[in-house]
């Protein structure tokens, strides 16, 4: 019974860590675009001024 509890446990941690890592990404895509939407405006108006 310890031992499948202690399965358990290291499952959930390694859920868990998964679950960060893929929050991690996505925030750093959503970044990342817009900072890609943030230098094409400012490219842009440099062209219009």
């Amino acid at each position: 019974m310890k031992t499948l509890s202690l399965i358990s446990n290291a499952f959930l941690k390694t859920a868990m860590t998964l679950a960060d890592t893929a929050l991690s990404y996505r925030l750093f895509y959503i970044l990342r675009l817009l900072y890609m939407v943030k230098q094409a405006i400012f490219k842009r108006n440099l062209m219009l001024a």
